[in-house]
């Protein structure tokens, strides 16, 4: 589990290193991960297969 961590921090942060983060301690990798999580769900953009965005409407009441 450490280690998946470990390299999704690193992927979303390219200057971090593994031996940088295996100097910290587990509860302050632990932060930065939530941290770095709730971000990356509150931006969140919808893709499709392709990589392509998808743009979502609310329903209304008319279909156009």
């Amino acid at each position: 589990m450490l280690f998946m961590i470990n390299h999704q921090l690193c992927k979303e942060y390219p200057a971090l290193s593994p031996y940088d983060i295996d100097v910290k301690t587990y509860a302050s990798v632990i932060d930065l991960y939530c941290d770095v999580r709730k971000i990356q769900i509150k931006t969140k953009v919808n893709t499709d297969d392709k990589g392509e965005q998808i743009i979502r409407k609310k329903a209304g009441d008319d279909w156009f």
